[in-house]
């Protein structure tokens, strides 16, 4: 979910992998000599980045798998996106996809407590779209930019009812809850929350983040469920305590 806005901006994202990683992910909490630092949701073994994630600079960004069919001989789409959380603003983020050879694609929305902006990121192999999100919106796992047309991708199932299914709720008139949104189950084979175990993609949905970006910083929640209290509560990249809580009431 992408919801735009002047004084504040709101990214709502499912995080969606294969049903074995449940209970063996974590939120790590990044201190890098020479940068800010990040937190972000991690699968065992992988990168940082890939996921979702919020650095102490004031930048968040969520990641969505696009499926192509082509790559090519470039940097790992996963090492562009780590290095996006050391990126100082918007501009950076987007230089570090568009400027270096890629091998391979995702779409990210990124946005910052420095810009009124919410970003659009599509990219592959071939090209590199940007657009600014000015009105409500949510992205499965296909691209959809008109400038990527072109691109060769596998779209499942799963994605295009998604897709669908979160375009209708947001057309529908009524008050926007995104994480109702991304609770949603209308659609009981192919819903937008994902807990079957013979998902046609095999997956299911690890963790839902809730980042709402200011001008003087980020906070942001994750949810087991979208439907359940916040297993995690975040003020840029630190974990916050009940005690904190209190203390700010």
């Amino acid at each position: 979910m992408q919801l735009p806005g002047t004084d504040a901006r709101r990214i709502s994202h499912n995080e969606n992998g294969l049903p074995g990683f449940a209970g063996h992910c974590a939120i790590a909490e990044c201190r890098v000599q020479g940068n800010a630092g990040f937190a972000a949701f991690v699968y065992p073994a992988s990168l940082p980045g890939h996921t979702f994630a919020v650095t102490n600079g004031g930048l968040a960004v969520t990641v969505n798998n696009l499926r192509q069919r082509e790559v090519v001989a470039g940097v790992p789409r996963m090492v562009l996106t780590r290095a996006i959380l050391d990126a100082v603003d918007l501009d950076e983020a987007v230089s570090i996809v568009r400027d270096n050879p890629r091998a391979g694609g995702f779409h990210l929305t990124l946005g910052a407590c420095s810009s009124p902006a919410l970003l659009s990121v599509e990219f592959s192999a071939h090209d590199c779209s940007v657009v600014e999100v000015k009105a409500p919106s949510l992205r499965a796992n296909h691209a959809i930019h008109p400038s990527m047309h072109g691109f060769s991708q596998i779209i499942t199932d799963s994605s295009r009812h998604r897709q669908a299914r979160g375009e209708a709720m947001l057309a529908s008139g009524e008050a926007i809850d995104s994480l109702a949104i991304l609770a949603d189950h209308e659609d009981p084979a192919l819903p937008i929350h994902r807990t079957h175990p013979d998902d046609p993609d095999d997956e299911n949905t690890l963790a839902t983040a809730d980042i709402a970006i200011r001008p003087s910083h980020i906070e942001w929640r994750v949810h087991e469920h979208p439907g359940q209290p916040a297993r995690y509560w975040m003020i840029n990249g630190h974990r916050q305590t009940e005690e904190a809580s209190r203390e700010q009431s």
